[in-house]
């Protein structure tokens, strides 16, 4: 409740000095200070003629009312109540002394300004009306931070939203106002009142939440995590490697072990959904995209060019040494010939009298393979050079060899074809029928 209080004057009714400047002062110490909203005083003077008299107040903080300047002439005794009854003369009025703080000294002072009349203070109170004041050492603002990242694991270049959260200490000097700043290193969004920023982040991420009060500037930071998945990568691999420009076709493969596939083309056109994409002549020059899902719902991509030339017939001619052709003429039966071919070349060994095809197989990339054969086994003599030599007995090394060198449809031999039975052109090293 606000405090309501009346103080009287002490210490009897002083004379007034008759026509002296230092006049009669009269005090009140007031104890327990509170804020003046509303204050009276009650005079009461003997006096046969108040025209003389000037009367000021004068409060602890150092304002000064004149209550009374020698009005009303030749008429006798001051007996009222400022503000109440009378309003004093002023210089002044006593609103000047509300917000001041009641505790301390208050004086009153009477002047006798004329000869000839003498007068007395009799008593005098003040009576006020105020507020409590109560003084508090405000808590220091204090701000906590806190972060969160929705959802905390994505796939890379999918967002993420960052959600900032702080608090303050009731009672503190914080503004109230909280602002957030979200970083990783460098900024990604500065100073406001947005409590949440969407991230894209290619790789898992550390990032960091300032939160700040707005007035004090007091802050804190927190940090969140965006874990990012990796991406699947698909390894495209064409067979074969290059698409002959006179005709042909390719197969693209994306490698097996994804979820989903789908092809597009330099156009933007989805021209398949298989792990692997046929193309044909078409395909020349241009570049196809495999998108794939991996297991863990992320996507990855991976652009091919096909790249196109134009083919021409492989060759293929005997080794130079020992002999040109070697045609069982040894207890192992070997067979040697000469590979001189570009790459992605099917070679084939006929022996031309039976027909039968012996091996096939990419020799000049292959040759870690050539022992896996069951009719015989291949070695590399030279760079371009292998032979070939029989398992178990029973093969029919006389007759006609023939080595054909085929790619994308484009042949070339040395010796016969098997339908050339009668042997024409094959190379007839000496032994042999």
């Amino acid at each position: 409740m606000d405090p309501s209080e009346v103080y009287l004057s002490m210490g009897g009714s002083p004379a007034i000095p008759d026509n002296d400047p230092a006049g009669v002062e009269s005090t009140i110490a007031v104890f327990g200070g509170f804020t003046i909203e509303d204050i009276q005083v009650a005079v009461n003077i003997t006096h046969p003629r108040i025209g003389d008299l000037e009367v000021d107040l004068t409060s602890p903080g150092g304002t000064t009312v004149r209550l009374h300047d020698r009005s009303g002439d030749n008429n006798d005794d001051i007996m009222t109540t400022y503000d109440l009854f009378t309003a004093p003369d002023g210089p002044g009025s006593m609103s000047d002394f509300d917000g001041e703080n009641v505790a301390g000294t208050w004086t009153l002072k009477v002047v006798d300004a004329a000869n000839a009349n003498v007068g007395q203070l009799n008593n005098w109170s003040l009576s006020v009306d105020g507020v409590l004041s109560v003084t508090c050492n405000p808590v220091p603002c204090t701000v906590s931070a806190q972060a969160t990242a929705t959802p905390g694991l994505v796939c890379g270049g999918t967002p993420s939203t960052l959600s900032g959260d702080g608090s303050f200490e009731l009672g503190s000097d914080c503004s109230g106002t909280l602002e957030y700043r979200f970083s990783n290193g460098g900024l990604v969004q500065d100073w406001s009142t947005d409590v949440d920023a969407v991230v894209f982040p290619a790789v898992t991420t550390v990032y960091q939440v300032d939160a700040r009060d707005a007035s004090t500037l007091a802050a804190d930071t927190a940090t969140a995590t965006v874990n990012v998945l990796p991406a699947p990568t698909p390894a495209i691999v064409q067979t074969p490697g290059l698409l002959c420009t006179e005709g042909g076709s390719v197969d693209l493969d994306a490698g097996a072990g994804f979820v989903s596939y789908s092809w597009e083309d330099d156009l933007a056109a989805v021209v398949g959904t298989s792990q692997v994409l046929a193309l044909g002549l078409e395909a020349c020059g241009r570049t196809y995209t495999v998108t794939v899902e991996g297991v863990s719902g992320c996507f990855g991509s991976e652009p091919h060019p096909v790249a196109c030339q134009a083919c021409t017939p492989p060759e293929v001619s005997a080794a130079a040494t020992p002999v040109p052709l070697r045609m069982g003429l040894d207890a192992a039966g070997t067979i040697e010939f000469e590979l001189l071919s570009e790459p992605y070349v099917v070679y084939h060994l006929y022996h031309a009298d039976t027909a039968a095809e012996v091996l096939a197989g990419d020799w000049t990339h292959k040759f870690c393979d050539l022992a896996s054969q069951t009719l015989g086994t291949w070695t590399p003599i030279g760079p371009d050079t292998v032979r070939w030599t029989p398992i178990g007995p029973g093969l029919i090394l006389e007759g006609h060899w023939v080595v054909v060198a085929e790619r994308f449809g484009y042949e070339g031999s040395f010796g016969p074809r098997p339908s050339d039975t009668d042997g024409a052109g094959s190379a007839q090293p000496a032994g042999c029928p």
